[in-house]
């Protein structure tokens, strides 16, 4: 579970690229951009680094 003020990063995800804190976030102000989850960022299956470090802390 996240914090829902935007200090954990717990719901980082890359808007066009660039990391963002959802929780902070409203779905009105995304129209037209690419949202890429942590679950966006596998390749092939296999978890990336960053997804692996994520299932190692819990997250």
């Amino acid at each position: 579970k996240g914090c829902n003020v935007g200090d954990c990063g717990a719901c980082t995800v890359l808007v066009d690229g660039t990391p963002m804190n959802s929780c902070l976030l409203l779905a009105s102000q995304m129209e037209g951009k690419a949202i890429t989850t942590i679950e966006g960022i596998a390749n092939k299956g296999e978890l990336t680094p960053i997804q692996k470090a994520f299932v190692h802390e819990g997250g």
